[in-house]
Formats: structure tokens, sequence, C-alpha cells
């Protein structure tokens, strides 16, 4: 027997994708998932209001928040933020707040492995901001996807911050769309 009253979870709900995120001044990053990609795109956020934080109390500003207190040194905080998350990383350097980041899917992948190669051959053929290359991928497989053009993420397509754009798999659009302009290895 078959159900019809169970409920589908939201798009940006569903566990294991390959995502970008976009900053309004152009910069990628690309990354992937085994949880959704709300709550992925959430942890940076927390890294980037983590560092805003501790950049006020270095200040000498009242920071209020909820739970325990900050036992570390600001200028400490401030560091261990940046250095889990490239995203915070970008946003303080070009400052930028939370608004000025959107998210979007790329690809969906439940496969942890297959996950990972996607999001290599995806960094690979885009310029980014990713501190890391990601999973080492052959040259012929990247020689065969930088000659289909498939795996070139388009930065200029607009995101909002609370809409997820979602993609299973690739397209046929993916096949004919035009280079970006940026060669295929950053």
């Amino acid at each position: 027997m078959l159900r019809s009253d169970k409920l589908k979870a939201p798009p940006d709900q569903r566990p294991g994708a390959v995502y970008q995120i976009t900053c309004t001044c152009g910069a990628l990053y690309i990354g992937e998932t085994g949880n959704s990609v709300s709550h992925r795109f959430t942890e940076h956020l927390r890294s980037l209001t983590r560092y805003r934080n501790a950049e006020a109390r270095h200040m000498g500003l009242d920071v209020r928040t909820r739970g325990r207190p900050q036992t570390l040194e600001p200028t400490s905080a401030m560091q261990k933020a940046l250095d889990s998350s490239a995203v915070a990383e970008h946003a303080v350097a070009c400052q930028k707040t939370a608004t000025d980041l959107s998210i979007s899917v790329l690809h969906r992948e439940l496969h942890y492995k297959r996950r990972e190669i996607i999001e290599a051959l995806y960094i690979r053929h885009n310029r980014t901001i990713n501190k890391d290359a990601g999973h080492t991928v052959s040259e012929a497989w990247v020689t065969l996807t930088a000659a289909h053009m498939c795996l070139h993420a388009n930065p200029t397509e607009k995101h909002h911050l609370t809409a997820v754009s979602i993609a299973d798999g690739l397209s046929p659009d993916d096949y004919t769309r035009e280079p970006t302009g940026h060669p295929p290895f950053p």
C-alpha cells in the first residue's frame, strides 16, 4: 500500500548537495554538504557573526549574546572565525554583510565521494575564493569536463538570500552555456 499523505521536504531542506555562495561583488565559493544547503549556509553566516561580535568586543563595545560568556580573547576569536570559513574571510575582507551573500544548488548528490569529486571539478572550472581545490581528481576527468563546459557555475544569475535555486543534476542549458570569460583552471 502506497502512502500519499507523506510530506515532501522543501528543496532547500533536502540533504546532499554541491552549492555555490555568491557575493554581490561577484566572488564565488563552491562547497559540498551532506546536510541541507540552508543549514550549511547558516554555518557560514555563523562564522561571520562570530567574527563581527569578536571585533566589537575588541573595540571595547558591549556585545550581549545568548549562552555562556566568551572565553577566547577577541583577536583569537576573530582568527578562529576566519579560519573556519572562506566565505566569512571574504565577507570581512570585502566589507560585506550576510545580506550581500546568496546561495544556490549546483548539483544534488547523496553519495559522499561522488559529491566530493563533483565539488572538486566545479572548483577547478571556476574562479573561486575557496581555500583549497577539494578532492584530487584525475586530469582525464578535468579535460573531459572542460571540453563539455558542463561544470561552469554562473555567478551572474540572481539569487535571493531566502530562496534557493534548485537544479537536480545538469540541464540541457548547462551543455550550451557560453564560456564565462575566465580560464578553466584558477
